[in-house]
């Protein structure tokens, strides 16, 4: 090994040496081994590579330099780790002797293209317009089947998904769904405020008390909007719009929501007075039965459980293979 780190040392050196050298008008280019893992190097120029789209997009996104230099230092260290747990992938297959020859990766990409119902020079400008080149594909293919080609081999007997797991699956996902739903309210404001008197106080109460009984009696609410309420919402006949869970406060959002479409509540009290709703709509998605879901959700939970056995077995792969890391 200790010879090999050398042969490939003085390689980059004297790469570097015969780029000094050149003439002087020309851009000098050095390169430098950023990591060794086993027998294998990687250069800072593909690092660079690895990161260049997401730096394009960092620099939009982060105008001040000071950010931007901390974004590239994360960007870095995540692609560096991404291509170190590549070779040692690879690594290990070579000793499996298992390959992935270009066919296969060629018929990957054919079938990609198929589904997406696209020839390949359409495919080639939407790789482009995403910034990937064809090259870049081609190798995130090849990376893909190599990790199939571990999952295969070594990680088959603890990639299990029972029926359990589905049924908690289910339930976290129609918990999600609900999340999703929103209400559309109308609603009908009468202001308190604690500087007011008693009386005015007390006719506002009986005020509200008086609609509610009217608007649930089936009294036309935006008239009853238009004549009696304040805010902004007067002029639009109390619509208030579009409402997911969490906006509104706590006890008026459990009153809101146990509300069917076109019925009124009672008298809501809040900190910024009082309150008369109608549910105008409820948007919510549609929850299929777990039954017509259910190799869907099978599916998911085998692609999530592969992702988490791969991660632990390439961590333990790499403790056991030699992986010199020159830029921390």
């Amino acid at each position: 090994m200790r010879e090999r780190l050398e042969a490939m040392n003085w390689a980059v050196v004297g790469l570097s040496l015969a780029m000094t050298f050149q003439s002087r008008a020309e851009a000098k280019v050095v390169d430098r081994i950023v990591a060794v893992v086993n027998d294998e190097i990687i250069l800072s120029s593909e690092v660079n590579e690895l990161v260049e789209e997401e730096m394009d997009r960092a620099t939009a996104e982060f105008p001040d330099e000071a950010t931007r230099e901390l974004k590239a230092k994360e960007l870095r260290k995540e692609a560096l780790n991404a291509r170190i747990g590549e070779l040692v992938t690879s690594g290990e297959l070579k000793k499996m002797n298992v390959a992935v020859r270009d066919e296969e990766v060629r018929q990957a990409i054919d079938d990609t293209m198929r589904r997406n119902k696209m020839d390949e020079k359409t495919f080639r400008q939407t790789l482009k317009s995403h910034g990937l080149s064809w090259r870049r594909f081609a190798m995130q293919i090849r990376r893909d089947l190599e990790k199939m080609r571990i999952m295969q081999a070594k990680l088959e007997s603890r990639i299990k998904v029972s029926d359990q797991d589905i049924r908690s699956y289910y339930t976290r996902y129609v918990t999600s769904l609900a999340k999703d739903a929103r209400i559309r309210l109308c609603q009908i404001h009468i202001a308190l405020d604690a500087k007011m008197a008693a009386a005015e106080r007390e006719r506002r109460v009986k005020l509200a008390d008086e609609i509610e009984i009217k608007a649930q009696g089936g009294e036309d609410f935006a008239a009853l909007v238009k004549k009696h309420s304040e805010g902004a919402a007067v002029d639009a006949c109390g619509d208030v719009g579009w409402l997911s869970r969490g906006v509104l406060a706590e006890g008026f959002e459990r009153a809101a929501w146990r509300l069917k479409a076109g019925e009124v509540s009672k008298v809501i009290r809040s900190a910024k007075g009082l309150f008369v709703v109608k549910l105008k709509e409820r948007e919510a998605p549609e929850v299929k039965p777990l039954e017509e879901i259910r190799d869907v959700l099978r599916g998911r939970l085998l692609l999530e459980e592969q992702e988490k056995q791969f991660g632990i077995w390439l961590q333990e792969a790499r403790k056991k293979a030699f992986v010199d890391l020159r830029e921390q």
